[in-house]
């Protein structure tokens, strides 16, 4: 099991338990109670950006043969391709466009559910087929709308990542999955987040990367976001209070990156983990307190719930935590420089 598994597979547990809690238990709190125990508490920008700031600067690559990949050629793609006419809905235009109209596109057919219980298999054509204009029915979270949009961008011939980004504090149950694709006309990677159809720029109107995001943050850089900025249908590049919001978000979820060596279809399993991580920051001993704070949580919050399957499921969570938790000594991990994320693919 990899680091990114175990924590993928803790949100998903703890979302489930929430969700079964709230709705079958007679002697459960009420469901804010419940969710207010478990969701962070976001801080001032200012916050976010210090510690960014106090980390800025990274580990170096680990492994010489550490070699990031973009596979284009799966059968797959074709089929993704051909079923919702990407080549049609991308146009004749260049790169950038391209990636942009995806995005829309993408946006504008799904929506949003932080608490989706990942049960559909992890790949484009599987994703959509659940999602695609399904609206709250068939809301998914943000890992999977970030795979689905690599994959479509994938099909058409963009290299494209699925990054999983991460917060400082263990004590932080978030975090945030986009992609990054690289655009050949400009020569460089970009970030775009088909949770909030949104992408950052600079004040010359360049779209921005995520290590450049990062760095902006740190520096209390002016930062825009797009005019299409929304949340499931619902525009906000013009509501100052939601943007500010989703520059702090950002911000705090730009401390630390995780991305597979692979990028392909289904991308749950493509290769090896690699962390874009700042010096003097312990992914595992991070990782490790972030556990066992879910393990404490879990502890905390377990005399609600007296229904025999709900604490057959506590039982099976906490063992399952326990095992986590030891298993991580035994997986050192893969760092990736800036340098080699951002390099031309």
């Amino acid at each position: 099991m990899t680091r990114k598994m175990v924590i993928k597979n803790a949100v998903v547990i703890l979302s489930g338990i929430i969700s079964y809690a709230c709705t079958t238990s007679s002697t459960a709190k009420t469901k804010e109670q419940t969710q207010k125990s478990f969701e962070y508490i976001m801080k001032d920008q200012n916050h976010y950006n210090s510690v960014l700031m106090k980390y800025s600067n990274f580990k170096k690559t680990s492994q010489d043969n550490v070699k990031l990949q973009i596979d284009f050629s799966n059968k797959n793609f074709s089929t993704l391709k051909n079923k919702y006419e990407l080549d049609k809905i991308a146009g004749n235009s260049d790169d950038l466009s391209k990636a942009l109209k995806i995005l829309f596109w993408l946006c504008e057919h799904t929506y949003h559910n932080g608490a989706y219980t990942n049960h559909v298999p992890p790949n484009a054509l599987d994703l959509l087929e659940f999602s695609f204009d399904k609206g709250e029915n068939g809301g998914i979270n943000c890992k999977n709308l970030a795979y689905i949009l690599t994959e479509c961008l994938l099909s058409i011939g963009l290299p494209a990542r699925t990054v999983f980004i991460y917060p400082f504090s263990y004590e932080d149950l978030d975090n945030h999955v986009v992609t990054h694709v690289y655009i050949k006309s400009i020569d460089k990677w970009i970030m775009l987040d088909p949770t909030w159809c949104g992408y950052f720029s600079d004040e010359d109107g360049n779209i921005l990367n995520l290590i450049e995001m990062r760095n902006m943050f740190a520096n209390n850089s002016d930062i825009y976001i797009n005019d299409a900025f929304s949340y499931n249908g619902k525009k906000l590049a013009e509501n100052t209070e939601q943007v500010q919001w989703y520059k702090r978000y950002m911000a705090k979820n730009t401390f630390y990156f995780n991305i597979s060596e692979i990028s392909t279809y289904g991308q749950d399993n493509t290769g090896r983990d690699l962390y874009v991580c700042p010096l003097n920051f312990d992914v595992v001993e991070n990782t490790k307190r972030n556990l066992e704070y879910r393990l404490e949580w879990i502890r905390a919050e377990e005399h609600h719930y007296d229904e025999p399957a709900m604490k057959e499921t506590i039982k099976e969570l906490k063992e399952y935590f326990t095992k986590a938790i030891e298993e991580l000594s035994n997986l050192p991990p893969l760092y990736l420089s800036p340098e080699k994320l951002l390099a031309s693919p």
